[in-house]
């Protein structure tokens, strides 16, 4: 992970965190994991940093913890181009996925 993307994953854990989602791990940084209740149900949630793989975008990924398996069959998936996007559009996305 790049020192820019480093900075920007720890604003936007506390951005997470300051909007009540339970920062649950970071195995490299690169991918932190976070839980919350959404609309009377438990989910996970998956933040990743910009790579070439996701077209250097951060993406968040969440799934109801009823149907959770694993991180590639998520049901739901989203892309932001910047953190100040993240910022303004996540939250009330993830109000979206149930």
């Amino acid at each position: 992970m790049n020192e820019t993307n480093k900075l920007c994953m720890q604003q936007l854990i506390k951005y997470m965190e300051d909007n009540g989602y339970c920062y649950d791990d970071d195995w490299d940084m690169s991918t932190v994991y976070f839980s919350k209740m959404v609309n009377n149900k438990y989910c996970f949630f998956a933040l990743t940093e910009p790579h070439d793989g996701n077209k250097n975008r951060w993406m968040l990924r969440a799934e109801d913890s009823e149907y959770f398996d694993k991180w590639s069959n998520a049901s739901y998936e989203e892309f932001y181009d910047t953190v100040d996007d993240f910022i303004k559009y996540a939250l009330l996305d993830v109000e979206k996925i149930t």
